[in-house]
């Protein structure tokens, strides 16, 4: 698996991110619409929502996603988190009473453990500066046993997207970018039977969505750790 570039302060760079989006919230759905559109089909197709879910979307951004899944299916209990205030107006203009919306970071969910049958996350996980296995395993602690997790990122095997990651590390982003392949060893690693890897193009971007089902009730086993320990 590819080696983990982690900030020293993941804090100061969440208040970049979320300085940065709420510049671009009012045109963020405008200037991005063929990337957003090609994340939310690709995500929804490959979720199993079936009336009465409780949904959570990880970074949900303007609520787009939200969206998708109330049009799919609207008997949906449906939560959504996200770092930027301007964003997460947004997404309750669209979506209203429809869904519960809350600020906060993907990196620490404030939800009780197994409290979601599906976890979605969509184009946000390489910006965040916190190790990324511990990340994921934050995701994977409120999913109940069985349930769904979708998420999709940046392909940097597309070479659209290599440019903008490199444009962003010139500004001091530094995203962190996984192969299908390398996410799903981390999700294996946090106890998700991974169920399918795509990569796919969107427009100029290069992007993939790999999805699984969280395996057991068991606490994961980190590597270099011992069951019980």
């Amino acid at each position: 698996m590819a080696a983990q570039r982690v900030s020293p302060d993941p804090g100061r760079v969440e208040v970049a991110i979320r300085r940065e989006y709420g510049l671009l919230a009012p045109v963020y759905e405008r200037v991005w619409a063929r990337y957003l559109a090609a994340s939310i089909v690709h995500t929804l197709d490959r979720l199993p929502l079936s009336a009465g879910d409780r949904v959570l979307d990880v970074g949900c951004g303007t609520g787009l996603l939200l969206a998708g899944m109330r049009a799919r299916q609207a008997e949906l209990d449906l939560h959504g988190i996200e770092l930027t205030p301007a964003m997460l107006r947004r997404a309750g203009g669209r979506l209203g009473e429809a869904a519960t919306l809350r600020i906060g970071s993907a990196r620490d969910l404030p939800y009780p453990d197994a409290h979601f049958d599906i976890v979605t996350s969509t184009n946000m996980l390489h910006d965040i500066a916190h190790d990324h296995a511990d990340v994921i395993g934050e995701w994977r602690r409120v999913l109940r046993p069985g349930g769904a997790i979708a998420v999709t990122d940046w392909d940097p095997g597309h070479l659209g997207t290599r440019i903008r990651a490199r444009a962003l590390s010139l500004i001091g982003r530094r995203p962190t970018l996984h192969t299908p392949e390398e996410l799903s060893e981390l999700l294996a690693e946090a106890d998700v039977r991974v169920r399918g890897a795509q990569a796919y193009p969107a427009g100029t971007w290069g992007l993939w969505t790999v999805h699984g089902v969280r395996a057991s009730s068991a606490a994961p086993v980190r590597p270099g750790e011992t069951a019980g320990a």
